[in-house]
């Protein structure tokens, strides 16, 4: 079974908060090795600091997470269980400790 949590990633925007997965087994979370993955490639480096300063400036602290940046769950019905398990294709994640 893979295990994971939500955690905070940054919360210092005046806007919003953005989260991240942490696997249970990992030292670092998703969100900090796609940057750190894609800013070592120097051919795609300005464009993953333009994409750092997208999300952290213009989402964080312009417009906040606005539904034409997001695509939510909630406008077609559709909501993660509260409290149990959830099989996603091939793997099962607990969604016990998702913020409300």
């Amino acid at each position: 079974m893979n295990i994971f949590a939500l955690e905070v990633w940054d919360d210092e925007a005046s806007k919003c908060s953005f989260y991240t997965v942490r696997w249970a087994d990992a030292e670092r979370n998703e969100t900090d090795k796609f940057f750190d993955k894609y800013d070592n490639i120097p051919a795609l480096k300005t464009a993953t600091q333009q994409l750092l300063s997208f999300v952290l400036d213009s989402i964080g602290e312009d417009h906040g997470a606005i539904d034409e940046l997001f695509n939510r769950f909630e406008k077609r019905g559709r909501r993660f269980t509260e409290q149990g398990k959830s099989k996603c294709r091939r793997n099962r994640f607990s969604v016990s400790q998702l913020p409300p």
